[in-house]
């Protein structure tokens, strides 16, 4: 995932028919300060802005459910890693404001004395 980035996608299958096959999703962290999970289409989403010098790296579970009559639900979860890759967003700064410098004459071309 970049850093500020677009989600993935979990995805389960359930081989039974009409509403019996039909899956939602739910993280198994639901206080998770990070990463959401959109019930129907399983995107995991940023809740809040990511930034890779507080995170670098996120680990969490996923389950999956059908929608039959008795629910049935994943036997493992998905276990999702989430490694944030930097991206150049911070600028270069000068360590000072001002610099000073006395040069001795005559200076040469392509010399600082």
């Amino acid at each position: 995932l970049l850093e500020n980035g677009f989600p993935l996608l979990v995805r389960a299958i359930d081989h039974d028919s009409g509403i019996n096959g039909l899956i939602s999703y739910r993280l198994l962290s639901p206080s998770d300060p990070y990463f959401t999970v959109d019930y129907v289409s399983g995107a995991i989403l940023t809740k809040s802005e990511i930034d890779y010098e507080k995170v670098k790296q996120w680990s969490f579970y996923v389950q999956a459910s059908d929608f039959g009559s008795s629910t049935l639900t994943s036997a493992l979860p998905a276990l999702v890693h989430v490694t944030v890759r930097d991206v150049n967003d911070v600028p270069p700064k000068f360590v000072s404001k001002n610099y000073t410098a006395n040069l001795l004459l005559p200076t040469l071309k392509g010399s600082f004395q």
